[in-house]
């Protein structure tokens, strides 16, 4: 595993502007809509996943009713929901869709597979044109239960973390090298059986960690990251103050703390977050927050570190809910829907762009059209960079660039590296004294901001 690598601050312009946020505190101020139309899938969807591509577009993987209950990719094209690929493409049947892109772009999707790799892990990657297979398909080697998969940022290989059904249902975690998948430390390494899994990569020092509800300490949620060496607990195991359930684990880009949001039976099975401060896990906010019994909750950051975790609520009219912390309260962001919903799921684009999924018997996908990380930014889609990746020169271009100030280019946790005006649409920088890496670009005016991301080779 690469440590965080160290990197120097060039500074070329003295001045920096403070952002004023724009606060957002009641539902009516949030306008939620759906992409496209509700219900996009052709049949009855289950096992729904989310992932949003650097240009903001929404991208689902289900387990497609219509298609023989195989997977099936879509993605929204600014008019309508479009096929990634051939819907139904793994075939002979598959369930828990995990999707997601890697810093260089690339769409990976983890399943679990029912057909000539029975219940066994398979990733695929799109080409382009068709879903390749990434390895060997059944990598997995045994039946295996709740796959769930992470991007390394440093070496942009994924990583498959599962629980395995003939070791009593232990973790193991394997990533792909290029040629093979290779296990992670030891595998089965969690003392007991694990459930609800959620792996994410420190954006400190590049460790991989995994958040689950460990029936071997009460069914409590415990968090374990990978030093190097060994997978080792992060605070106390079990740390959750009764049962958890739907776990869920996200790492904050402003300090690079992990969090997890989970169902907590010790209030009553309502939703309760906490962070780890670097010695305890603490609560964020009042734990049980919710307004009833939840369940599926999902965990996620805005790009300017603003916390939003969303669930499904037995006790309310609008059972989507969403809540975003704003200082020591958890605040509604809207009402998004008040159908049936199922296996909720949420994701930022680089852009602060909201976007949640669920189940309505189809695919749903809605945006939050109000930008609730409280910072106002043009309707317009105004950034580009390229070359990307990157070797030695960078050109950001900015549509709207009158209303923008500076320029800042930073580590995946906020570090300022590189800061300039702007001056002009087109800015051209030299990256070239910068380490191999991924990198932020933030473009900064008087009352918002837009984000997004380069690879430097």
């Amino acid at each position: 595993m690469k440590k965080f690598m160290l990197v120097f601050t060039l500074v070329l312009s003295a001045t920096l502007y403070a952002q004023q946020p724009l606060t957002i505190t009641e539902p009516s101020d949030f306008k939620w809509t759906y992409v496209g139309y509700k219900g996009f899938s052709a049949g009855a969807a289950k096992d729904i996943s989310l992932a949003i591509n650097e240009s903001g577009q929404p991208y689902v993987a289900f387990i497609d009713g219509a298609n023989g209950w195989d997977a099936t990719v879509m993605k929204f094209n600014g008019t309508s929901w479009e096929y990634v690929g051939v819907p139904g493409f793994t075939l002979f049947g598959a369930t828990n869709t995990g999707l997601t892109f890697s810093a260089s772009g690339d769409l990976f999707i983890v399943y679990k597979d029912w057909g000539n790799f029975y219940m066994q892990a398979s990733v695929r990657k799109f080409d382009g044109n068709s879903w390749i297979p990434v390895g060997i398909e059944g990598f997995s080697g045994s039946e295996i239960s709740e796959p769930c998969i992470a991007i390394d940022p440093f070496s942009d290989q994924p990583y498959v973390a599962f629980a395995v059904d003939p070791q009593g249902g232990k973790i193991s975690v394997m990533r792909f090298d290029g040629q093979h998948w290779v296990t992670v430390g030891v595998p089965a390494f969690t003392p007991g059986e694990a459930m609800d899994l959620s792996l994410a990569f420190s954006p400190l020092d590049g460790h991989p960690y995994i958040a689950f509800c460990d029936v071997g300490n009460g069914f409590k949620t415990s968090v374990m990251k990978f030093d190097g060496t060994t997978w080792t607990y992060i605070g106390s195991p079990g740390f959750s103050a009764g049962i958890a359930y739907y776990t869920s684990l996200a790492f904050n880009p402003s300090d690079g703390m992990p969090y997890v949001g989970y169902k907590d039976y010790m209030y009553s099975s309502r939703a309760t977050v906490k962070k780890f401060d670097g010695a305890n896990w603490v609560n964020v906010g009042t734990p049980g927050l919710s307004e009833g019994e939840v369940e599926s909750t999902c965990l996620s950051f805005s790009p300017s570190g603003s916390p939003h975790l969303i669930y499904r609520d037995f006790a309310t009219v609008y059972p989507v809910t969403v809540r975003r912390l704003d200082g020591s309260d958890w605040v509604p962001v809207g009402n998004p829907s008040s159908g049936n919903a199922y296996q909720t799921k949420l994701a930022f684009s680089t852009s602060g762009k909201l976007f949640i999924t669920f189940i309505d018997t189809k695919a749903c996908v809605m945006q939050c059209d109000t930008n609730n990380t409280g910072i106002k930014v043009p309707d317009e889609p105004s950034l580009s960079i390229c070359p990307n990746p990157a070797s030695n020169i960078i050109v950001i271009n900015l549509s709207s660039y009158w209303y923008y100030k500076n320029i800042f280019i930073t580590s995946l946790i906020g570090q300022p590296l590189i800061t300039c005006r702007v001056i002009e649409a087109k800015t051209t920088l030299d990256i070239s004294a910068l380490p191999s890496g991924v990198y932020l670009v933030k473009i900064v005016g008087k009352d918002g901001e837009q984000v997004g991301k380069f690879i430097k080779e």
